[in-house]
């Protein structure tokens, strides 16, 4: 736990629940190749500044997705709490800041950006099939 770690140097989340999804992550890789290619492809849409840099028609951009993402809260914990019957005001609060978020959220990307996502996608696409395609016509 001391000293430098590739946990350290990988590590710029700003919460408990993103610090501990982080440590899973890497304490458990996916394997999957279909998974990981949908956790590439949700990455690979931060890349993209026709997405995210403003140049989407309603001015999302990747500090409103983060900002938004930064008002949810440890759901889990508070769910936790009130099965128990312990839940404070404050736990209603965090859950009502985390809901409005969630559903901004869903909404922002459900609209240009994900049309944009899905033209990325696309172009991806065809790029590979070209590609498979001259080395298909190269081999012969």
């Amino acid at each position: 736990k001391e000293g430098f770690s590739l946990f350290t140097l990988l590590d710029r989340t700003k919460s408990k629940i993103g610090r501990q999804c982080l440590k899973e992550w890497m304490l458990q890789p996916l394997l999957d190749p279909v998974i990981l290619n949908q956790r590439y492809d949700g990455i690979d849409l931060f890349l993209h500044p026709e997405c995210c840099n403003g140049g989407v028609s309603n001015g999302t951009n990747v500090g409103v997705l983060l900002n938004l993402m930064s008002r949810v809260g440890a759901v889990d914990k508070i769910l936790l709490r009130m099965q128990k019957c312990v839940a404070s005001p404050q736990d209603f609060l965090v859950l009502l800041r985390t809901l409005s978020a969630a559903v901004t959220l869903c909404a922002t990307l459900g609209g240009d950006i994900r049309d944009k996502a899905l033209k990325i996608d696309n172009d991806a696409d065809e790029e590979e099939r070209m590609m498979s395609e001259d080395r298909e016509t190269t081999a012969d």
